[in-house]
């Protein structure tokens, strides 16, 4: 994760909106972990080894539990990893769309609940897309954020 400090204010608009942080509450951090979608969104690769995105794109992604992702991907999954997209492949993020967000939506607001991190290529079958998780750096970005 990064954080950048803006010498000034950024100008807020139709296109240009601010995004909740998931509130440091396990109970809802829990309730919001239960929710089964999310969105990406991102201008990277339209395929795995094709061109960049020439505008924004986003997609729906269900989010997918820690174990079904250690067994299908064989891959080292931390507890501040998540993983996202469909078993059968098809649809993911890709080269370019690193450092994106993963938003949640629970009743009618946003929450940046992931950070597109990694994975082993694009859209591929029983590979899914690996995000930090957002929740389990709440500390830390308070911190920075107290200290600007």
């Amino acid at each position: 994760l990064a954080l950048l400090k803006l010498h000034r204010p950024i100008k807020l608009g139709r296109y240009v909106v601010p995004i909740c942080l998931p509130a440091r509450n396990s109970t809802f951090t829990r309730t919001l972990s239960l929710v089964r979608l999310s969105t990406v969104s991102g201008w990277g690769r339209l395929l795995e080894f094709g061109s960049s995105a020439r505008f924004l794109q986003r997609l729906v992604v269900p989010k997918v539990h820690p174990q079904e992702c250690r067994l299908h991907t064989q891959l080292n999954i931390t507890k501040n990893m998540m993983c996202a997209g469909r078993r059968r492949g098809g649809q993911d993020a890709c080269e370019g769309d690193s450092g994106g967000p993963l938003v949640t939506r629970y009743k009618k607001t946003w929450f940046l609940t992931g950070v597109v991190s990694w994975g082993m290529g694009c859209a591929k079958e029983n590979m899914y897309g690996i995000y930090t998780k957002v929740s389990n750096f709440l500390d830390w970005i308070d911190k920075i954020m107290a200290t600007g």
